[in-house]
């Protein structure tokens, strides 16, 4: 149970940090690239940063995190193991 807890932890952390690193680069935040901290460079074009948002795609990260809240309750339910 704990593992599949982390599992989802880190799948949903990648999975978001993947879209929203490239959402903070072009509104001009730090970033990070890696481990490392990045510092912010100049902001894009208010059009670009709005493009970039409206690309971001919440549905595969929340597939994930329902998706481990149900294999969860199943676990929990019908103890298989």
């Amino acid at each position: 149970m704990l593992v599949l807890l982390f599992a989802k932890f880190f799948a949903m952390s990648v999975m978001a940090a993947r879209s929203f690193t490239q959402l903070r680069k072009v509104a001009g935040l730090p970033y990070f690239e890696g481990m490392k901290s990045q510092p912010a460079v100049p902001p894009a074009s208010p059009e670009e940063i709005a493009a970039r948002a409206a690309a971001i795609n919440p549905v595969p990260t929340a597939v994930v995190g329902f998706g481990g809240l149900a294999l969860t309750v199943w676990l929990m339910m019908f103890k298989p193991f």
